[in-house]
């Protein structure tokens, strides 16, 4: 196999990595099922194979990358309509911790020792035991934690106190570009930022490296090579 052809088939196989991953949607290492590891590292598998035998025809290894590939989706929309199959598959979460006693039937149900759920508890933020009312490991391996009253964060409505909702910026300049669509979301018009920003002179479209708008009508300029952001109120 020359090294043009390796290049080629390499080339290939992580073209359709993508674009069945693509497909496949966003999904963190984290978020990730026992399962989607498992097609993961055999599709990974299959594409260094592809990539480096050349007893292997390509269109052969492309197309096993993208039957495991597929059927990983599969798999995952079966999961979200059969209950049985999720449970299979995903697994179920699994109780640790029950009004603050260890439970040590689901601890070796999880197959975690002492210090490992002690590691997990201090990834979390608690340090003292005492504190956790409930703890459950999830499917994807993560640790849920319910503290007792006295020790989960504070909230603003424990004060009782009125208080503002907070307003979700959009993006509605980019690298000097206008973005139409979030603008005519918000119910506004390029011809009024760009009146705004004129208004105040603040500076050029092109010297804006981002702007947001929420829906409170405050509009803020980030500006190429000025580390401070701009405000401009009552937009």
């Amino acid at each position: 196999m020359t090294f043009f052809e390796m290049i080629l088939r390499s080339v290939g196989a992580i073209l359709v990595l993508v674009l069945v991953a693509r497909l496949n949607g966003p999904k963190q290492i984290s978020q990730m099922t026992f399962y989607d590891y498992i097609v993961g590292i055999t599709t990974g598998f299959l594409a260094a194979t592809t990539a480096l035998s050349a007893d292997i025809p390509l269109l052969h290894g492309l197309a096993a990358i993208a039957f495991f590939l597929l059927a990983g989706i599969f798999m995952s929309k079966l999961t979200d309509k059969n209950r049985l199959m999720r449970r299979v598959l995903t697994g179920t979460p699994i109780v640790v911790i029950a009004q603050g006693q260890i439970q040590w039937t689901g601890l070796k149900q999880a197959r975690l020792n002492i210090n490992e759920l002690l590691s997990c508890l201090r990834s979390g933020g608690y340090f003292n035991l005492e504190e956790v009312n409930y703890a459950i490991l999830e499917p994807t391996g993560n640790l849920s934690v319910l503290p007792h009253d006295a020790a989960r964060p504070l909230k603003l409505t424990d004060l009782k106190q009125d208080f503002i909702p907070a307003a979700l910026p959009t993006n509605v300049i980019i690298d000097g570009q206008i973005l139409h669509q979030n603008l005519q979301a918000l119910g506004q018009s390029a011809d009024k930022l760009l009146d705004q920003i004129q208004t105040q002179k603040a500076c050029r479209i092109d010297e804006i490296a981002l702007a947001t708008l929420d829906d409170q009508g405050k509009l803020v300029l980030y500006l190429k090579n000025k580390a401070q952001p701009q405000s401009i109120h009552r937009f």
